[in-house]
């Protein structure tokens, strides 16, 4: 879009406040992985303790060709618009969150009195 800035000019487009940082708490990441650990660990315990159900797939009586199983196919097909459409949503909110603020002409900042423009921390 626009190629060559002034350094007053880049200052605007791209502000030092403006970081792409995604900020995570260390201890939030401690939590985080000693819950896992701890429900991983629970499942073997439970696995060792009581071992594995009975398999009950040789009671099943056998389906031939023609009985009907699982979902309609439209619905499997409207799972994947679904999926599809929200990863759309979450893309362009992303490259919302990621675009530079608009950029002012300096004449219409003078005839407003501002002297500096400021701007939000994005944190992606």
């Amino acid at each position: 879009m626009f190629t060559n800035f002034s350094k007053e000019g880049q200052k605007i487009v791209s502000p030092e406040d403006r970081r792409r940082f995604i900020g995570f708490n260390p201890y939030a990441a401690g939590f985080i992985i000693i819950l896992l650990l701890l429900t991983v660990g629970l499942a073997w315990l439970q696995f060792i303790v009581f071992g594995l159900p009975a398999d009950t797939s040789i009671k099943l009586p056998f389906l031939s060709l023609s009985d009907h199983r699982g979902f309609p196919i439209w619905v499997s097909i409207n799972h994947w618009v679904n999926f599809f459409l929200l990863m759309l949503i979450i893309r362009s909110g992303l490259s919302i969150l990621a675009d530079p603020p608009p950029l002012l002409e300096q004449g219409l900042l003078n005839k407003l009195g501002i002297s500096k423009i400021y701007t939000y921390k994005c944190f992606i």
